[in-house]
């Protein structure tokens, strides 16, 4: 078993949030979550989140604090995710994986199927953007 850390953007626009959908084919495939990656050896975990969101999405970000963090047991790997607060600022938003994307408003969350790193950190999120829009 490995441990791997992972880390996903929590974009937000106009109290909704930028979710993509998993390639079918990949592990937790057909699932809805928030967009990221593994963060390659070595590596600062903003910087993968940079690389991360260029290479999938075509979109410059800046990162900024953790607002949650999960664990699981994937595939026979140990997994942590750290979710960390981003913004966009450049490039158009354009998904070169192939897979689909959508802005979702905490209310709709449940109406949604998600990757298992992330449901545990949806309640935090949904604190986060309830935060934000109050506190623009």
């Amino acid at each position: 078993m490995k441990q791997k850390l992972v880390v996903c953007a929590v974009i937000v626009n106009e109290c909704a949030v930028l979710v993509v959908h998993r390639e079918i084919d990949s592990m937790q495939g057909n699932k809805w979550e928030f967009p990221g990656g593994k963060v390659e050896f070595g590596e600062d975990p903003a910087v993968s989140l940079k690389r991360e969101i260029m290479e999938e999405l075509n979109l410059t970000i800046s990162v900024g604090n953790p607002i949650a963090i999960s664990a699981d047991i994937l595939g026979g790997d140990h997994y942590i995710m750290i979710a960390l607060e981003c913004e966009i600022i450049g490039g158009d938003l354009f998904l070169n994986v192939g897979q689909n994307y959508q802005w979702v408003r905490p209310s709709e969350f449940a109406n949604l199927e998600w990757a298992a790193l992330d449901i545990p950190m949806l309640d935090r999120i949904r604190e986060y953007i309830e935060q934000t829009s109050r506190n623009p």
